[in-house]
């Protein structure tokens, strides 16, 4: 009950007595973690040698750079984030536009289409970002190749 008093009062945790030290300092750690904000670079590694930049919205590979529009690196960077999980067209759309001035459900098939457009030669064809029907989509860090030919990829784009 004491606990839950320093909590109300404000406190953001409360540690039982006595405390494993790896523990704490490892607490201590994300908190200060937490402090500074997000870190200043986020790089996501991609097949073919190229890497995605969160921050400046690129995806950088041997032949050179793609750049991203600000909406279409932020659905990337979502789908990096949730690595290993699927995500709905919902949570992007809450991602993308928290409730204001939403366009239509539809705008993230676009943009998950521009994103593969942009990506497929950088990536020699193979792409990142696995369609879950019915369920959302799903980053798939080590790529794969998509069932679609080079040129129905080029028609549909």
């Amino acid at each position: 009950m004491r606990r839950v008093g320093i909590l109300l009062h404000g406190a953001d945790d409360v540690q039982p007595a006595p405390i494993d030290k790896v523990e704490f300092v490892a607490r201590l750690a994300a908190l200060a973690r937490r402090d500074r904000g997000p870190s200043v670079e986020r790089l996501v590694k991609l097949p073919c040698e190229a890497v995605f930049d969160a921050v400046r919205g690129t995806v950088t590979h041997p032949g050179g750079t793609v750049l991203l529009t600000q909406t279409e690196a932020s659905v990337l960077e979502l789908l990096t984030l949730r690595q290993g999980s699927i995500v709905s067209k919902e949570m992007v759309m809450n991602f993308l536009y928290s409730g204001r001035d939403e366009p239509q459900i539809k705008i993230i098939d676009v943009l998950v289409c521009k994103i593969r457009r942009k990506l497929h030669a950088p990536l020699g064809g193979i792409d990142i970002i696995q369609t879950e029907w019915g369920r959302g989509y799903q980053f798939i860090p080590e790529g794969f190749v998509p069932a679609l030919s080079d040129a129905r990829v080029r028609a549909v784009g």
